[in-house]
């Protein structure tokens, strides 16, 4: 059997990967799994798929390194060899067969041309696997050609007599596969493949199998051993050595100094620290370079302790020394532990609902050997300490979560507030909201009559319609009528208009033409920049007209000397943005009812406090979209009302009568909701008070001031940046309660 067995689509799962060693027991197998990054369902074995192998011989292990180049569709091992070590590279190619088969095989193309760029200069290199292409074929299609760009770009030589490249084996030194030849199929083999194998003569430092076990004694420790005993014992024993020889021979002077040897070594060993006999290993703590140094020195106070005679009162110097660096290594433990614990903790909060890797490493820790199971559990205020009770309690438990309770002052209440919450949404909006597809879209876009041409998806983009879409989805999805400012809705989210992206892509794609010195593109638009006008409709002079807009450099100056294709990025990215977000703010300043909104402090790239503030709460963002709507001034009270219809309603609050109802009256002024307003305003003020002991009454003393502070804290310049978040909650929290409250005072009042 050959030293080195290459394999592909083993079929096997991560979990399976042992059962290849069980067949070859005198190989160490490298072997990727297709779900070796994406684990498969716990519940059932799929069909098996993919999966690679490199096997050598347990003789050459000494030799070969495995390397942890390549996704699961590449093995590297690397065997040291002189005066040039070989790599050799097992690799499964994707094969046809789906819509991104092309791409797929062009990335695994990519890491290969990566691996070879990296030991091309310092190793032979072997690349052997299924590579699903063919140099032999009369009309190649699209992987041939990738696969024959990649054998020439690293001028890499396939064995003669080799047309089918279905197996390959291949190297970038000449000669150095030999002997190649395609093996006859057996009779049992299945596969549509043959078996290929191929000879490299070198030579290799053999082992045996099994471990050297050392039998010499270890190493006496000098700087543990105690001296005191050491000279005592030796003493001793000196004195049973006859040294008093008057003729002696050769042979006498030599057992005379082996066994004074002995002596030494004897009496060194006894007064040195004893090897105690490992048990079963524990599993491993958490260890960092703090606990290193806490458990050295606390070693080292043991070990002073112990030369003093292991004295056990409290009043000896070593003996305090030793329990005080035992305490501070355990105290150093525990605080390591504590915080990687909680650093866990906020990753499995964090992870959201498609992350499987966190998902399947909570269910692996609790099918970990030895892990505890709980001894008391909490149901009513009743602990339940037995297996049968805790058991039954967590039945009762789960039966309670899944009945639905017919409760007037929790359930019902809940669903009224949502029923007002959803009718209001309707009114203001003026018409339903509608579900939203991929497939809605496309078949909206294509019945645009705009007489463009499609692209390959078969979509005619009308850029305006696109644009009024994008507007419409981010007013959408911050519960905001269309009345809304567009400037506004953009900046809340942080997000630039449909336009700016589409110029990012421009820009890009101009980015790789002027670096491609040798393409048809880079000719192309040096000819259309030098025989077009301004008004042609050629698409390099729409890229020169958008450089001049975004004040980037001039498209002669990038054909000439192009940047690199990070730099490039990143110059667009921050440009586009500027030019927008400086657009955006002129917008908004001139609207007045975004009087409340710092507008400075307002970024593409940054989400607004009202947002990033919720979180993935449903419910903290149900109250947020309130909130956000009476911060643009589109939520609609008796003054906005007034705006539009001046003769014929009147800007009197309906429910006070005490003036008009504008933003501040409503969160601040109206006697009606007085008690609504009550428990937040009070936690509102113990928040001011511990921010601004001198200035919170002035603050919450000041209408326009207190406004502010509930709309948008993060404007205000009283407002410390710790005590943004406490604050938002409060002032989400009573926008939603005076919104409910409104809604319900008003339904009552008009009937």
């Amino acid at each position: 059997m050959s030293d080195i067995l290459i394999l592909q689509e083993h079929w096997l799962y991560n979990f399976e990967k042992d059962e290849i060693e069980y067949f070859l027991e005198n190989f160490i197998c490298q072997v990727k799994c297709v779900d070796d990054t994406n684990p498969i369902s716990p519940l059932q074995r799929p069909r098996g798929l993919s999966g690679t192998a490199v096997c050598y011989r347990r003789e050459i292990a000494n030799s070969v390194t495995e390397k942890p180049d390549g996704s699961m569709r590449i093995n590297v091992i690397k065997v040291n060899l002189k005066p040039k070590p070989l790599l050799v590279i097992g690799v499964y190619m994707p094969c046809r067969g789906g819509a991104d088969a092309d791409n797929d095989y062009r990335e695994t193309v990519d890491e290969l041309s990566e691996i070879v760029l990296k030991y091309k200069s310092s190793c032979d290199i072997v690349i052997a696997g299924d590579m699903n292409a063919s140099t032999a074929r009369d009309k190649p299609n699209t992987r041939d050609k990738i696969f024959l760009d990649f054998i020439q770009e690293h001028c890499l030589y396939i064995p003669n007599g080799l047309y089918d490249v279905q197996n390959i084996l291949s190297s970038n030194t000449p000669g150095l596969v030999n002997n190649f030849k395609v093996l006859q199929r057996h009779p049992l083999n299945t596969s549509q493949h043959d078996p290929v194998a191929g000879s490299i003569n070198v030579e290799l430092d053999t082992c045996d199998s099994m471990p050297v076990i050392s039998t010499l004694p270890p190493r006496v420790k000098w700087d543990k051993v105690n001296k005191d005993k050491y000279e005592k014992l030796v003493a001793n024993r000196l004195s049973e050595v006859n040294l008093e020889v008057t003729k002696a021979s050769y042979s006498d002077i030599s057992n005379i100094t082996s066994e004074i040897c002995a002596v030494l070594d004897t009496a060194a060993r006894a007064c040195g620290p004893t090897k105690t006999r490992k048990g079963r290993p524990r599993a491993l703590r958490p260890w960092s370079p703090a606990i290193n140094e806490a458990c050295k020195h606390s070693e080292q106070k043991f070990w002073e302790w112990k030369c003093d005679g292991r004295p056990p009162n409290a009043s000896s110097l070593t003996f305090c020394n030793m329990k005080d660096a035992k305490k501070k290594l355990r105290s150093t433990q525990r605080q390591h532990e504590a915080l990687l614990r909680k650093s866990n903790y906020e990753k499995i909060m964090k992870a959201h609902e498609g992350d499987q890797q966190t998902f399947y490493r909570l269910i692996a820790n609790q099918r970990k050997d030895g892990s505890t199971q709980t001894s008391c559990l909490k149901v009513d205020d009743e602990l339940l300490t037995t297996p049968h009770g805790i058991r039954n309690g967590w039945a009762y438990y789960s039966q309670e979560l899944a009945t639905p309770h017919h409760n007037k002052t929790i359930y019902h209440n809940q669903v009224e507030l949502d029923c007002l919450f959803l009718e209001d949404i309707f009114k203001s909006n003026h018409k339903s909201q509608i579900n939203v597809s991929e497939n809605l879209v496309k078949e909206v876009i294509c019945q645009l009559k705009n007489g463009k041409a499609a692209d390959s998806a078969g979509i005619s983009k009308d850029l305006t319609s696109i644009t009024k879409y994008h507007k419409q989805l981010l007013k959408q999805l911050q519960h905001l009528p269309d009345k809304a400012t567009d400037s506004a809705s953009y900046l809340l989210l942080g997000e630039p208009p449909i336009k700016a992206e589409i110029h990012k892509r421009i820009f890009t794609t101009f980015g790789n033409i002027v670096r491609n010195f040798d393409s048809i593109e880079h000719q192309l638009a040096w000819r259309q920049l030098a025989t077009k006008s301004n008004s042609s409709n050629s698409w390099f002079i729409m890229v020169k007209t958008l450089l001049e807009m975004y004040d980037l450099p001039p498209c002669y100056d990038l054909l000439q000397n192009p940047p690199g294709k990070s730099t490039w990025k990143n110059l667009v990215k921050s440009t586009v943005n500027s030019f927008w977000e400086q657009k955006l703010k002129l917008e908004a300043k001139t609207k007045s009812s975004l009087k409340f909104i710092d507008i400075d402090r307002l970024s593409i790239g940054k989400t607004h406090l009202i947002w990033s503030s919720a979180g993935s709460d449903t419910f903290a963002i149900t109250k947020a979209s309130v909130k956000c709507r009476m911060l643009l001034g589109v939520y609609t009270l008796q003054a906005n009302r007034h705006r539009f219809n001046q003769f014929e309603v009147d800007p009197s609050c309906p429910l006070c009568k005490q003036g008009p109802e504008d933003r501040t009256h409503f969160l601040v002024l109206c006697q009606h909701f007085t008690s609504v307003r009550q428990p937040f305003m009070e936690a509102l003020k113990i928040v001011m008070r511990e921010m601004l002991p001198d200035l919170h009454q002035q603050i919450t003393s000041d209408p326009l001031l207190l406004t502010q502070v509930i709309l948008d804290c993060s404007s205000s310049p009283f407002v410390q940046p710790q005590y943004y978040n406490r604050l938002e909650c409060l002032s989400r929290g009573l926008c939603y309660a005076l919104h409910i409250a409104r809604s319900t005072a008003l339904e009552y009042h008009y009937k």
